[in-house]
């Protein structure tokens, strides 16, 4: 009878336990220096690892213990320094939630060259292989004061490689000037102010003022100098694909606009023409040439898309392009900050839910979204949040009726709403 007593009285012990669990609600614990976050020594931290596009990296980190069973947002930073007094950040590829962290070669290759201070080709040596140091970075989406920062480790023999993106150019080649020179060098077509410099990194749009005789002038663009190519092809742009087909364009102080190809057929300015500066910009994108007399100053504008409830949630591609022309952020002096000021007054919900897209292309992960998992993340006013590759979206309550500026850095990753009236 005591024993059947001893086993109730337990039994009434580990309920009673579970009755006081059950009423316990999570409680978020801020991190402290305390608190531990671990990143694993890496097991190929000896081994030759060679970067490239396609290799990765892996790292391997513990949880900090917020309180609760949360999802945590991963990321790391690399440095040639072991105390960390320059160093770069790492986005994880895939949606950066998981303590097994993998990280592109060409990101940490970008990190690098700029860890050296190598802005061109003409600044880098190779260094063979170097020792970097790594560091975890932890941190819940929307909670201030949530990161947390790891140890350090190392991998000791990293062979990197020449991955600075910079702007290119592309040649003018006509008989003009240096007079159809394919085999000439760069450093010719640049001192004859024969070429066309692309406006930042990976924008596709070349600009250039290019010095033209009177009459008639036949032109077209070659991307490398060297061999003339064939036909409908590159490494020739022009006006038609084939040879000895031109194309010809009355050049005035109004801008004009006509259509570009790959292949050899060439512009021609007409008979009447008097020569001088004509300003030349080709959008590689939208493969169109525009051309204006005289030396202009062209501003180039490039554009990211807010995509949510205030467009109606019509799907980010090019047939929906009217739709989403007034939800527009632009940067204009290829700086990377995207802003855009916006009237939500005929907003359909008393809240905003948006995120940010590079290109109407359709569906899928954003650029720029509050969170890599899907997660929506509430927005104050004038606070910059971080933003990630994901679906997730920026929620900016009592939005309706008002006037909401936005700026979206895209070197930082950070965007900030900021309610105007």
């Amino acid at each position: 009878m005591k024993k059947l007593s001893l086993i109730m009285a337990g039994v009434a012990a580990v309920f009673g336990l579970s009755s006081c669990d059950d009423d316990k609600e999570p409680v978020y614990t801020p991190p402290t220096a305390d608190t531990e976050f671990i990143l694993n020594e890496p097991a190929l931290a000896n081994e030759l690892i060679t970067l490239t596009e396609e290799s990765t990296i892996e790292l391997t980190c513990s949880q900090p213990d917020y309180g609760f069973s949360a999802i945590t947002q991963y990321s790391a930073e690399v440095s040639l320094d072991e105390n960390f007094t320059d160093f770069r950040s790492l986005a994880c590829t895939g949606t950066g939630t998981t303590a097994r962290m993998s990280f592109k070669g060409k990101d940490i290759a970008m990190a690098l060259c700029e860890l050296h201070g190598w802005k061109s080709k003409d600044d880098y040596e190779n260094p063979g292989p170097e020792k970097i140091y790594f560091r975890a970075i932890a941190e819940l989406n929307g909670i201030e004061g949530s990161r947390c920062v790891s140890n350090v480790v190392s991998y000791n023999n990293v062979q990197s490689y020449y991955a600075v993106l910079e702007a290119g150019r592309i040649y003018v080649v006509g008989d003009l000037g240096l007079s159809w020179a394919i085999g000439s060098s760069p450093q010719e077509y640049i001192a004859a102010r024969q070429v066309l410099n692309e406006t930042a990194p990976g924008s596709n749009i070349f600009v250039g003022v290019v010095p033209f005789h009177s009459g008639v002038n036949t032109f077209r663009f070659y991307v490398e100098l060297g061999d003339w190519g064939g036909d409908n092809a590159l490494p020739s742009i022009g006006a038609n694909g084939v040879d000895g087909e031109c194309t010809t364009v009355n050049v005035s102080s109004e801008p004009l606009m006509t259509t570009a190809v790959y292949g050899k057929g060439s512009w021609q300015t007409q008979a009447d023409f008097e020569g001088g500066d004509v300003t030349l910009m080709f959008d590689k994108k939208q493969m169109t040439l525009t051309i204006i007399g005289g030396a202009a100053e062209i501003t180039v504008s490039e554009y990211v898309y807010m995509v949510g409830n205030n467009g109606g949630w019509a799907e980010p591609n090019a047939a929906n392009e009217a739709v989403y022309d007034p939800w527009r952020l632009e940067d204009s002096s290829a700086s990377g900050i995207y802003t855009g000021t916006f009237d939500l007054t005929d907003l359909e919900a008393d809240d905003l839910y948006c995120r940010f897209y590079k290109e109407l292309a359709g569906w899928g992960a954003a650029q720029w979204s509050s969170d890599a998992s899907g997660a929506n993340v509430e927005v104050t006013p004038g606070v910059a949040l971080p933003t990630y590759e994901g679906e997730g979206c920026f929620q900016l309550n009592g939005a309706k009726g008002k006037v909401v500026e936005v700026i979206l850095d895209t070197n930082a990753n950070s965007v900030i709403f900021n309610v105007v009236e």
